[in-house]
């Protein structure tokens, strides 16, 4: 069973085929600090050519770093998820990502679940994966399944 703390959860983004970090460039370049982190992990993999480790530590709110749960992959439509919606399953508070070149090795993140009746689902067992939405090579939004 799975404990929400304040409605957060810590949880590994799925990412099931290689994934660019530059598709990722378009939610992130909103925030203050990308460009510096931009120069930083592009140095970083000239000079060194190993592994980079890239921390978001707090996302202000915005749709861009919101989501929704899909409770049936095969009918529900991940466009749907893409349009901009008044209402979020969750949103994201923190990333973190393991870049080599321009590869994602890995991105963690911290989440917070904003309707009751996921957090129900979620403390009763229910196991999800946090996936990006890719659209035209870039990332738009992301979803959660049931794992």
């Amino acid at each position: 069973m799975i404990i929400l703390y304040n409605n957060c959860m810590d949880i590994e983004m799925y990412i099931n085929e290689p994934i660019k970090f530059s598709s990722f460039h378009s939610i992130l370049e909103k925030l203050p600090e990308f460009k510096q982190f931009l120069r930083e992990i592009k140095l970083n993999t000239l000079l060194e050519g190993k592994k980079v480790q890239f921390d978001i530590e707090e996302i202000r709110s915005g749709t861009r770093y919101s989501g929704k749960y899909i409770t049936n992959f095969e009918t529900e439509s991940l466009l749907s998820i893409s349009t901009i919606s008044s209402s979020y399953d969750f949103k994201i508070d923190s990333l973190s990502f393991i870049i080599e070149n321009d590869n994602i090795i890995s991105i963690k993140s911290k989440i917070s679940i904003l309707t009751e009746s996921l957090s129900n689902l979620i403390e009763q067992g229910l196991k999800v994966e946090l996936h990006p939405l890719i659209v035209n090579g870039r990332v738009s939004s992301f979803y959660l399944i049931k794992s």
